[in-house]
């Protein structure tokens, strides 16, 4: 399997591809800088698909079972 590229942001802090978090050689400062890396790449995945408009098909689904779950007058 290939790897992709790291990212630019990630390049900078000197990390390699061939790293994991459990048996890195970064610092304290490093690994604290790596995880708000992640988190903001994170916040900004969850802000994009959160934006997104509703698919019509899942709106219709959810009129429809709104108005079955609707107490008869």
């Amino acid at each position: 399997m290939k790897k992709s590229p790291p990212d630019d942001d990630v390049a900078s802090l000197g990390i390699s591809d061939h790293w994991s978090i459990g048996s890195s050689q970064l610092t304290a400062k490093g690994e604290a800088e790596l995880m708000r890396h992640i988190g903001a790449k994170l916040e900004a995945c969850y802000a994009q698909i959160v934006s997104e408009p509703l698919p019509d098909r899942f709106t219709s689904l959810l009129v429809m079972l709104d108005a079955n779950t609707r107490p008869t007058e």
